[in-house]
């Protein structure tokens, strides 16, 4: 090889080393070398005037304040390879890579000492710190949440199998970010953080859900709760006019003929949402109708529904028969509403084939241009939960004052879905909302739920909110 080729080499490799570290570079951020403190470092953290430097296994506390000359100031042996240090408070939270967190008081710089220890399964690679808990990562067993409220005694407080290896983690508010190497970034939700996971209690309060409706543009109107504060509420994924803590809201909608679905959500400060939807029923303004309304109910209780007449003038008799799945609900009884005075009934309920023949008359005669409760129809409801049962009206007649009968314009039929007792948000489980809805209901913060009454008493008190609470916390076994 010749003296150029030589040179090239050298001049070359020069400009490599240089680049790699740093000097000389035509960036637009410059960086110089202000200090070194020596030996094999996986693991470095800074606070105040303070660096804590995982050295081997080995935390040493270097004084800063002057960065050219880094003086140790103190020094503990941790016992294995420091992979991760976190500082908060007077502690200092260490990854010692050998299946151990440890916790290391550095109230004194000078004296650092081991105030206490958590062993794991794995090897700790990692540790992230939010309140009272401390987040590690644990290699093949994943994410482990460390109660660290004592540090002479750490505690476990939940952990999770993440597949992959877990190396690092980051946590911010309720959820924890974990490195999972070839497994890729692992996203954890948790309530360990302290952070609110409740959700808001949100109530539509008119129209009624299976309402039916004769102006195309309606005002939908509700409450919204939370103890964190609501943020916004919408309607249709529109935003709703409200106050200013949205404890009740407002919103129009334009329906179109036929069924109209409704849907809320309202979100708290915690970003939790809950979601409340209703089906109402656009007729013709004009038209006389007869509907049935609708309702969600828990197996093993009692609902009443009634069936309205709307545009009716003089009519003295109402008759049809209403089909429904008998091995969801059966119909108990059928009564005159009392807004129509000189009301009879004649009834055939037949529960076994699901069919309930009905017929009312009123001599007074029966006059209403809004939508106006007619008759009452209880039932028992006895299916599962989730199962659903149309309640299809049909052979519907009216007579007119002279008692000929006609064929109403508009009838519409309505449907039962059987809940969870107790599930007042409809998310198909009893869980903390539900309890917090109860609460709302006993501070009168929300409209009272009559399927909320678990004591029987007549009313929701203190005694049904305890109820839910014990139910959902295992205490006791039936709302």
């Amino acid at each position: 090889m010749n003296k150029h080729k030589i040179l090239m080499i050298v001049l070359m490799t020069t400009i490599v080393c240089v680049m790699s570290v740093g000097i000389g570079t035509a960036e637009d951020v410059n960086l110089t070398l202000e200090g070194h403190f020596g030996g094999l470092t996986y693991a470095t953290a800074v606070s105040g005037n303070y660096a804590y430097v995982g050295q081997g296994p080995d935390l040493v506390v270097l004084d800063i304040s002057n960065p050219s000359q880094p003086l140790e100031l103190g020094r503990i042996d941790t016992s294995d390879t420091i992979c991760d240090i976190i500082i908060s408070g007077s502690y200092a939270y260490v990854a010692d890579k050998d299946k151990c967190l440890v916790i290391i008081d550095i109230s004194d710089p000078a004296a650092p000492t081991r105030a206490g220890s958590y062993n794991t399964a794995g090897d700790v690679y990692g540790v992230a710190v939010s309140g009272r808990y401390a987040y590690v990562t644990d290699g093949r067993n994943g994410l482990v949440i460390v109660d660290i409220s004592k540090p002479a005694a750490p505690t476990l407080a939940g952990s999770y199998d993440t597949v992959g290896n877990a190396y690092g983690v980051a946590v911010s508010g309720s959820y924890a970010y974990v490195a999972d190497r070839t497994n890729g970034l692992v996203i954890l939700r948790t309530n360990a953080s302290g952070t609110d996971l409740i959700p808001p209690v949100l109530t539509i309060i008119s129209p009624t859900n299976g309402a039916s409706i004769a102006n195309d543009t309606i005002t939908v109107t509700g409450t919204a709760s939370d103890l964190s504060g609501i943020a916004s509420v919408t309607v249709n994924d529109a935003l709703a006019n409200g106050a200013a803590d949205w404890s009740t809201w407002s919103a129009e909608v334009t329906l179109t003929e036929g069924a109209n679905i409704i849907t809320a959500v309202a979100t708290d400060n915690a970003g939790n949402q809950n979601t409340t939807t209703i089906t109402v029923y656009l007729v013709n303004s004009f038209a006389e109708s007869l509907s049935i309304g609708s309702a969600n109910a828990p197996s093993n209780s009692i609902v009443t529904i009634p069936v309205n007449v709307a545009n009716v003038t003089n009519i003295s008799g109402i008759s049809f028969n209403l089909f429904y799945n008998s091995s969801v609900v059966t119909v108990s009884s059928v009564s005159a509403n009392e807004n129509f005075v000189g009301s009879s009934i004649t009834q055939n309920i037949d529960n076994v084939n699901g069919t309930t023949r009905v017929a009312l008359t009123n001599l007074n005669l029966i006059s209403a241009l809004a939508e106006t409760p007619v008759i009452d129809i209880a039932f028992n409801i006895t299916g599962g939960s989730g199962s659903p049962t149309t309640l299809d009206l049909q052979n519907v007649e009216f007579s007119d004052a002279n008692s000929n009968p006609y064929t109403p314009a508009v009838v519409v039929d309505g449907i039962i879905t059987v809940g969870i007792k107790g599930d007042f948000n409809g998310n198909g489980r009893v869980d903390i909302g539900d309890v917090a809805k109860v609460a709302f209901m006993v501070a009168r913060k929300v409209p009272e739920d009559v399927n909320a009454d678990f004591n029987e008493n007549g009313r929701v008190d203190i005694g049904d909110a305890a109820k839910i609470a014990f139910y959902l916390a295992g205490k006791v076994s039936e709302l």
